[in-house]
Parts: structure tokens; C-alpha cells; sequence
């Protein structure tokens, strides 16, 4: 619980310093932060920086069906 805690309202923690979102997929992961896109697929990770906030809003419809 004390982790949980910290990760939740931390000013040092990753979870409280902007948006993230991550997903599984079959083969590993993508996280989605304001600044990239992180894709790991059988341990590879590629990493593609999101210049815009329109790139930013594309990759979670893509990847992860949010739209705002």
C-alpha cells in the first residue's frame, strides 16, 4: 500500500509528472507519454519522440483507442 501510495501522489514519481498511458499487447507492451511512444515487442524496445500534440492524440487513438 505505502508503494502504491507513493506512486500515486509523489512529486518525484513518473505517474504524477504527466500523462502515460500503456497497454499489453501480445508480444509486449506500448507506452504512450506527451513527449513519446515507446514500443516493445519480444523484448525489443523502439522508442519514436511525438513532436506535436497532434502526433501525441493520433498514437493513443492508434494504439490504444482513446480519443479526447
Amino acid at each position: 500500500a505505502a508503494r502504491c501510495h507513493y506512486h500515486q501522489t509523489s512529486p518525484a514519481s513518473g505517474f504524477t509528472q504527466g500523462s502515460i498511458c500503456t497497454i499489453a499487447t501480445p508480444t509486449g507492451r506500448v507506452t504512450i507519454t506527451e513527449r513519446q511512444i515507446t514500443i516493445t515487442e519480444n523484448s525489443q524496445k523502439h522508442t519514436v519522440l511525438l513532436p506535436t500534440k497532434e502526433r501525441y492524440d493520433q498514437a493513443l487513438w492508434d494504439y490504444c483507442g482513446i480519443r479526447f
